[in-house]
């Protein structure tokens, strides 16, 4: 009679879980009411990580893009370098004003959803950015009254030998210059730069949740040995991202930017790629693939903590309402992260790494296309298959190294500081490999100037333009060339060309270092690569299990505000200092025409080499401030989940060496966790030795954990309480009634013990129950 109640009793509580979880879709996958059973498999990790992979590759293309439409949106609106890095930098001041926050918020939201919706404010960010062709184009104001005006005199050839006086430029009446450039100048060029600021700001900030929720969602649904492992796969395939910008962008670049069919070809110095075209499609691929994301669950099948064996992060959404708890509780923390001594330094290694990463990254495809005289679509193809060969598979080894080493934190950082000394070296190889300045024949100053050949020419110095002779000489212009005529493409009876024909561009060059230099670009990318994962794991291990979610937002947050937000601006104002000659519009300077190739190289790898040699020394420092920190130098599978696979509590081990237990109070229910550090685990509400069950007010322990009264520990073979003061008392009060307890104590042990046995069978045996219980414990 007493087993049949039992039994209904059980059935009535497995129908209210079933019926909870139907309620809230903590472990199945769909929205709402509808979640369909043939979708319930696909509530995994693995499933999981490949849906947001891809996602992760796709938000980690439009920054990337934009680096590779660098020179033509320099064509189309004049923008120079500084103002290209600050759209570049836009992008990390809207990650900045949402990266710490989300990352407090990690614990408490349905991360799956958030991050789909962080997705498509990505796609729409994308989208934002393309506005200013279809609001201004490249020749909707570009006339000069005459509406049959031809393509070819909308884009100038550059300026013509003529004995009339040359007009500078023609504005209309909204200020935009009209005769020079085929792009757009003035106040619509100011607006479209804000434009794409404003596309690039939203970017960042859809961005932000990403590493804090992705590292917090992925470490407490697995093994911490495995995190690294999965955070490479993420990261190794979001890395393909940058080679599919790239590829794209070159594709693009060979677009004419109004997808028209012309006579003048990618060489041309007027020639403007469709630049706009990759926002659109990164944005819509985007928006589409936020769709199954959305649908994931809250928590994965089976993996659903208990909330004492949650993090203690501060209060939930049902105490939002007195915000000034909230705010206390996140400066207390963030205190607590700010006085951790390798956090700090290793942040700021981090912060120098980024600030060279970021700088050097943005202006690479300017960099290439200028020492190598490269085409636009040229430059991305080479980057893209650099970083499509190396990075991701660079990104990859490192999460493998860390799962098939199990380094300690400092062993991460040997293997980094060691690694970083060889590519120091190798980047000093930068320095060799580039080209000579090409020279130009009647540039004005230029000791092979010869203005006689041009004397009745009407040449302005300020307007460049080069031309390549038959005999490959560069000049400085059609004009300084003395050619009074052109097809678009070719110039023809030049009188200081012997031939008297040119075509537009600079010659080709038959610099040797081009392959080289592509070769030791991929062997950086592919060693220094490997060290994300275990520099990053390290930084995520020297903080505790309550400051994770949060530490992990200030490595992004510092890393954006002192590394990819200061790195661009920085670069843009240097690149622009070895400037030669600026083009000029209607009076304003616009973008750099000529750069002195001899100092870009020089200052582009130096800078470089200088700040990750002072990131060097700092983390040797740092393994030196390490040696005595226990915890820093902890293998991660020393350190038990605080959830295992069935859901149940296991003792784990923070990260200051300590034990920890979290236990829930049976008289109020509160969320309370001790430190011993002398390794005893301590539970504020027992004050008689032993740990209450909610069912069981005779001092017994009834969780299906402990059996004889004590709370199981893998290193305790004894099967007693942690605590040698308490062994005693544990033993005499918290013997387990064993087979004597009936099935409704059984209950009482599945729910305290966080174990949803949904079985038919209401007669399992409590001794097998629990042999399961310890095997599952100990391994």
């Amino acid at each position: 009679m007493m087993e049949k109640k039992a039994v209904s009793e059980k059935e009535k509580f497995i129908t209210s879980v079933e019926k909870e979880e139907c309620d809230y879709g903590d472990d199945g996958c769909g929205v709402g009411i509808c979640k369909p059973a043939c979708l319930r498999p696909l509530a995994t990790l693995p499933v999981f990580t490949g849906v947001f992979s891809i996602c992760s590759l796709l938000t980690s293309t439009l920054i990337v893009y934009v680096n590779s439409q660098v020179t033509t949106l320099e064509r189309q609106f004049g923008f120079s370098s500084s103002e290209t890095g600050l759209i570049l930098a836009a992008n990390d001041i809207g990650f900045l004003v949402s990266t710490l926050f989300v990352g407090y918020l990690a614990p408490k939201v349905h991360i799956p959803r958030w991050l789909s919706m962080s997705v498509v404010l990505f796609g729409i960010s994308g989208i934002t950015c393309s506005i200013p062709h279809f609001l201004f184009g490249v020749d909707s104001s570009l006339t000069t009254g005459n509406e049959d005006i031809t393509l070819v005199r909308r884009m100038p050839t550059g300026q013509m030998c003529t004995t009339n006086n040359q007009t500078e430029c023609s504005v209309d009446s909204s200020g935009i210059d009209v005769t020079p450039n085929f792009g757009i100048s003035g106040t619509k060029a100011r607006t479209s730069l804000w434009i794409i600021v404003i596309g690039m700001i939203l970017q960042g900030f859809a961005k932000g949740p990403k590493q804090p929720f992705i590292v917090c969602y992925m470490d407490n649904n697995t093994e911490k040995a495995k995190t690294g492992f999965l955070l490479g796969i993420v990261i190794s395939l979001s890395i393909f991202g940058p080679a599919v910008a790239f590829t794209l962008g070159g594709v693009f670049t060979k677009i004419y930017v109004t997808l028209d069919d012309v006579n003048i070809g990618p060489r041309h110095p007027r020639w403007i790629g469709a630049w706009w075209l990759g926002f659109v499609v990164f944005g819509v691929a985007a928006i589409i693939m936020a769709l199954p994301l959305f649908l994931f669950p809250k928590y994965l099948n089976g993996r659903k903590p208990r909330p004492e064996n949650k993090p203690d992060a501060g209060p939930g959404f049902k105490d939002w309402g007195d915000f000034k708890d909230n705010v206390k509780r996140f400066c207390y923390i963030l205190i607590k992260i700010m006085a951790n001594p390798i956090f700090v330094m290793l942040q700021i290694t981090s912060c120098l790494h980024m600030f060279a990463v970021a700088g050097s990254r943005a202006f690479l495809p300017k960099y290439v296309e200028n020492q190598f005289s490269l085409t636009a679509w040229q430059t991305n193809i080479t980057i893209a298959s650099l970083s499509l060969t190396t990075a991701s598979l660079g990104t990859f080894l490192g999460g493998w190294l860390t799962k098939r080493f199990k380094f300690t934190p400092v062993g991460n950082l040997k293997y980094v500081i060691v690694v970083s000394f060889i590519l120091l070296c190798l980047k000093c190889l930068g320095f060799v490999f580039g080209c000579d300045q090409p020279e130009i024949v009647n540039m004005p100053g230029s000791p092979l100037q010869n203005s006689s050949c041009y004397d009745d020419c009407q040449c302005k110095d300020d307007e460049f333009f080069p031309i390549c002779s038959d005999d490959r000489q560069n000049f400085y212009s059609p004009c300084h060339a003395g050619c009074p005529s052109s097809d678009g493409n070719t110039y023809m009876n030049c009188t200081c060309i012997t031939s008297g024909k040119a075509t537009a561009g600079f010659c080709t060059t038959d610099c040797p270092y081009l392959y080289p230099y592509v070769i030791l670009s991929a062997i950086v990318a592919l060693i220094g690569t490997t060290c994300i994962i275990p520099k990053y794991i390290t930084m995520i291990r020297c903080v505790t299990e309550e400051q994770k979610p949060l530490g992990t937002a200030l490595i992004s947050f510092f890393s954006s505000l002192f590394g990819w937000l200061l790195g661009p601006l920085v670069y843009g104002k240097i690149i622009d200092s070895i400037c030669l000659v600026w083009d000029s519009r209607c009076g304003e300077r616009g973008a750099c025409t000529l750069y002195d190739i001899n100092m870009f190289r020089y200052k582009f790898h130096g800078f470089v080499i200088g700040v990750d040699l002072v990131s060097v020394i700092i983390m040797c420092i740092t393994i030196y401030l390490a040696r005595n920190y226990e915890h820093m130098n902890t293998k991660p599978e020393d350190k038990p989940l605080d959830v295992n696979q069935d859901g149940e509590k296991e003792i784990k081990e923070d990260n200051q060496g300590h034990r920890k237990l979290y236990a829930e109070n049976d008289k109020n229910g509160e969320h309370i966790s001790g430190n011993d550090p002398e390794g005893r685990i301590s539970d504020a509400a027992n004050q008689h030795g032993s740990m209450h069950d909610a069912e069981n007010h005779n001092g017994s322990m009834q969780d299906a954990e402990n059996q004889n009264g004590s709370m199981h520990d893998p290193e305790n073979q004894n099967d007693m309480m942690y605590d040698p003061e308490n062994q005693n008392n544990d033993n005499k009060n918290g013997t387990s009634n064993g087979a004597e307890n009936d099935k409704g104590d059984q209950i009482g042990q599945e729910i305290q013990g966080g174990c949803m046995i949904l079985s038919e069978n209401a007669s399992l045996q409590q001794d097998d129950h629990t042999h399961n219980l310890q095997n599952q414990l100990v391994k």
